[in-house]
């Protein structure tokens, strides 16, 4: 897995391209000042790498086209809203579990600052190397090149001078003094941990609090059930006593009357019309005679104007020049009757 997560002792000038010039210079900052005293705030930063690959995930990029795509940048307010939803987009793609897991992982302390010094052991075997070199010029003031004590001399170089190479390689620096602090960012974290978890028993106890409230109220209310159906039930009971006594008292208002009546003797009737003698029977057959006789005169007259008014035959030399509009000379008479 990439390492996502550099701390600013790690981060120099070299690494614009890794972390982004402001980023860089800051740890440029910690490294170089914060060993001679200067207050410069520890962090981490997250690297470029992290961000592409969250890019890359799906959906991610053409989320991001959808919105910045075509966008009026004169709209100072609309492009505004815009680029806060881009932000989102991108916050959230970075919330991966890597991420997460490295940001987890950072230590409780940091160095603060740290101050290197020669490995010792160097020193010494370059005191004893220069010793050596020395009396090599000395014997050879004295002895050839072949004589046994230049020889060993030489051989005391070779082996002084393999041993500086070999802690040179493998340890040239320690760690001469450093200084240790509480990592800020782990601190924050470890805070703001301790105020959700805080935040979270509070919730849990109002939590358990709330579900005894709303079990007692369950309670009340299927009490408040049992006493609505008996409610019910004891009014629907007095509807019904209440329509018998009304029943029973009218019953008893009816039988009084009667017993009274009965007591004495008294009908209820009243005369509503007094009779009469019948009236004499007319002699309607003749009148209903004449009526039929005007009444078909009547009809014959109005059919004789209608077959009148309704027939378009010209019968004189009036009607020949009102329909034709023309003057007539004469007219000729009906052979066959002739």
């Amino acid at each position: 897995m990439a390492n996502y997560i550099r701390s600013f002792l790690e981060l120099g000038l070299n690494d614009v391209g890794l972390v982004g010039g402001k980023t860089a210079s800051l740890g440029e900052l910690y490294s170089a000042l914060a060993s001679q005293g200067v207050a410069v705030p520890h962090g981490f930063a997250i690297t470029a790498d992290a961000y592409r690959d969250a890019l890359a995930q799906p959906g991610v990029t053409d989320e991001l086209h959808r919105l910045l795509d075509g966008l009026d940048k004169r709209n100072i307010r609309k492009l505004a809203a815009t680029a806060a939803k881009a932000r989102q987009v991108v916050y959230k793609a970075m919330d991966t579990a890597p991420i997460r897991e490295q940001i987890a992982a950072q230590p409780e302390v940091v160095k603060r600052s740290q101050y290197l010094e020669v490995n010792p052991v160097i020193t010494q075997l370059s005191t004893q190397l220069v010793d050596r070199q020395v009396d090599r010029v000395t014997l050879l003031q004295k002895y050839t090149d072949k004589d046994r004590h230049v020889r060993d001399n030489t051989a005391e170089i070779t082996e002084l001078q393999a041993q500086i190479d070999r802690e040179v390689r493998e340890r040239p620096t320690i760690i001469a003094h450093q200084l240790l602090r509480v990592n800020s960012v782990r601190e924050e974290r470890v805070r703001a941990l301790l105020d959700l978890e805080s935040n979270l028993k509070d919730q849990r106890a109002r939590q358990a609090m709330l579900e005894d409230e709303l079990s007692r109220a369950n309670r009340r209310l299927m009490t408040l059930q049992g006493k609505t159906l008996e409610y019910d039930r004891l009014d629907q009971e007095l509807r019904v006593r209440r329509d018998t006594y009304d029943l029973y008292v009218k019953r008893e208002q009816e039988a009084r009357l009667s017993n009274a009546m009965d007591e004495q003797k008294l009908v209820n009737v009243d005369v509503v019309q007094r009779p009469a003698l019948p009236l004499p029977r007319a002699d309607t057959q003749g009148a209903s005679i004449a009526l039929l006789v005007m009444a078909g005169l009547v009809l014959a007259i109005a059919a004789a104007f209608a077959r009148e008014y309704m027939t378009r035959s010209l019968r004189t030399e009036y009607d020949v020049g009102r329909h034709l509009g023309l003057p007539l000379l004469g007219s000729i008479g009906d052979v066959s009757r002739a």
